[in-house]
């Protein structure tokens, strides 16, 4: 299935009320029964996933021909890369084995790839 736009934003849209609602849940809930390290996880994970969000938005707004096509991939890479990084930094500050912090390398090299594609395709946008 060719990702669409719009698609996109919407994804990036719910993901930044989930980074809102994960803020809520760190300072609230979690504040108390995490530890130092585990807390600053979290608080990682949750500014990731909403500066991710934000700048997948934004380039979904750019995401016009005769770029589109190329954008629209470089979206989807940049939030399957926030979903990896941000779901194992989760996961590791909520107790899960350390092995789970061994994927979060992948989602970051989809994020900065992502970002990097992104940059030269713009630089090289057509007028």
């Amino acid at each position: 299935m060719k990702p669409e736009p719009r698609h996109l934003a919407a994804i990036s849209a719910a993901l930044l009320g989930l980074g809102v609602a994960a803020s809520a849940i760190g300072s609230h809930a979690l504040a108390g029964s995490l530890d130092a390290d585990n807390l600053r996880r979290f608080q990682t994970a949750t500014q990731m996933l909403v500066w991710q969000s934000l700048g997948v938005l934004a380039l979904m707004r750019w995401a016009a021909e005769p770029l589109r096509p190329a954008l629209v991939w470089t979206g989807a890479a940049l939030l399957t890369g926030t979903v990896i990084f941000c779901g194992s930094v989760y996961a590791l500050a909520l107790g899960a084995p350390r092995g789970v912090a061994s994927i979060a390398p992948f989602g970051g090299l989809l994020m900065i790839g992502g970002w990097l594609v992104a940059a030269g395709l713009l630089w090289r946008r057509p007028r």
